[in-house]
């Protein structure tokens, strides 16, 4: 819901980033709205849409259509009204400054310039969008039937407020997916780290083991050595016995 300071706030900020107009009113495109620093350091672009429709019911400002959405509607036209308009339209407030005595026929209704000709326009439709007995069911009526507050319940279901639900709920899929790909990444590095472990302790497993027969080998090479060694010093034994006997 809509603070109404907050509605003041980007009112005051519109007035100064839009370009003012000769028939009093102040344009500023939608991107240029979302975009600027103060407003977006402020609120959220979801809420930035919740305000502008709010000043739109309150008559505060215009702007065509019914939704706001970010990149299809950037070069929308955001106008608002002059402090005498406020509350009641352009529209109303033309009609009160060149309207004729009562006696008189009113020719035309519609304030001066290209942008104000519009805004009129688009106020006389959404007028005529939310009468009680709206006839057909084109998307133009129901959505200003919408902004007025007098769609039936279910009919509007492309609102502004729904795509956005719909946007959240789309990111967050996509971030719990996101999440879930790196711990699965996680998991198979984890996996992968371990197996290099597992070989790794095989290799040096291995290499104790050779170690361990090779100095055996050489236990057994240096035992053999010394049995040699020793029945050639019995052998050298012998002979010398025996050579001493002959000469006895």
């Amino acid at each position: 819901m809509a603070e109404a300071k907050d509605v003041e706030a980007i009112l005051d900020r519109l007035l100064k980033i839009g370009t003012g107009k000769k028939d009093g009113t102040t344009v500023a495109k939608y991107k240029s709205v979302y975009t600027d620093k103060e407003i977006a350091d402020k609120y959220d672009i979801a809420y930035i849409g919740t305000l502008l429709r709010s000043a739109k019911r309150q008559k505060l400002l215009h702007y065509a259509g019914a939704a706001l959405m970010q990149g299809a509607s950037d070069d929308l036209d955001i106008v608002v009204y002059p402090e005498e308009a406020r509350g009641v339209g352009m529209a109303e407030v033309e009609a009160k400054k060149k309207a004729p005595e009562p006696t008189a026929k009113v020719e035309k209704v519609g304030p001066p310039g290209k942008v104000g000709s519009i805004t009129a326009r688009f106020e006389r439709k959404e007028r005529e969008s939310t009468d009680p007995k709206p006839k057909g069911s084109s998307v133009s009526s129901i959505a200003s039937a919408f902004e007025a507050g007098k769609a039936a319940p279910g009919k509007v279901q492309s609102s502004f407020v729904d795509r956005e639900i719909e946007e959240a709920k789309k990111k967050e899929a996509l971030k719990k997916k996101q999440a879930k790909k790196v711990e699965s990444s996680s998991s198979d590095s984890e996996t992968e780290r371990k197996k290099l472990e597992e070989r790794k302790k095989r290799k040096e497993e291995e290499a104790k083991k050779l170690k361990e027969a090779e100095e055996a080998k050489k236990k057994d090479e240096e035992a053999a050595k010394e049995e040699k060694k020793r029945k050639e010093e019995e052998k050298k034994k012998r002979e010398e016995e025996k050579e001493k006997a002959k000469e006895e």
